[in-house]
């Protein structure tokens, strides 16, 4: 497989923590003028280099992660990297990283970029488990933005019903695609499934208090007494 992620750098202001290349080229140079480039306010975006190769940034709480890739690269690919990388990087440094010097981190963490580089590249499990876990966060945020919407501005009943089940289908369609990560992804799933349980019995409560009043459903009771008094 052609290798993607192809170079790698930490970096905090014009200050590069760590860095790792698996090609020959003056990229620490363009990573170097990228940084004076950027703003507090980035989050994280793509930028061309030249017709064949993209650097992507991604700046988490003051720091910057960037790598170089392939133009033709998936582009989740590199998120996904950025995103490993930040969280190896956060949890092993964690306040240094605000006050570090020059390169402080190259030694102990190059080797670590070199390895996530070759995995994100090379391992086809890199890209489905960063596809499955944006599914399953898409999910979880459709659901939690469509109820709270409901909520919010008392939407009928019947849209609620068939948001649920929308969301349902969904998470029965999701984890039929996922047998091959289902020990990976079991927790999340079952947390989903139970949600989405709670909502469609909540919406059936509703339903029935609706047409047959609340709390005790006497509506339907009455109705159910005067049809068996009419048969006999």
């Amino acid at each position: 497989m052609e290798q993607q992620v192809l170079y790698a750098c930490i970096a905090r202001n014009f200050t590069i923590l760590a860095e790792h290349s698996l090609v020959q080229g003056n990229f620490t140079v363009v990573a170097r003028s990228i940084l004076e480039k950027l703003s507090s306010d980035d989050d994280r975006r793509s930028l061309l280099y030249d017709p064949a190769h993209m650097f992507h940034y991604s700046i988490v709480d003051g720091i910057c992660y960037m790598c170089l890739t392939d133009q033709s690269a998936v582009r989740r690919i590199p998120f996904a990297f950025l995103s490993d990388i930040q969280k190896r990087f956060s949890n092993e440094y964690g306040n240094r990283v605000h006050t570090a010097g020059q390169y402080a981190f190259n030694q102990d963490f190059s080797g670590t970029l070199a390895a996530q580089m070759e995995y994100f590249s090379n391992n086809v499990n890199a890209d489905q488990i960063n596809r499955m876990q944006l599914q399953v966060d898409e999910v979880k945020s459709v659901m939690v933005e469509n109820i709270n919407k409901l909520l919010a501005r008392q939407e009928k009943l019947d849209i609620l019903v068939e948001q649920a089940s929308a969301l349902k289908s969904d998470a029965a369609s999701f984890k039929a695609g996922t047998n091959d990560l289902r020990i990976h992804f079991w927790r999340k799933n079952m947390k989903l499934t139970l949600m989405l349980i709670a909502v469609v019995l909540v919406v059936i409560l509703i339903v029935a208090w609706l047409l047959c009043g609340f709390p005790l459903f006497g509506s339907c009771l009455s109705f159910l007494d005067s049809s068996e008094s009419t048969d006999l």
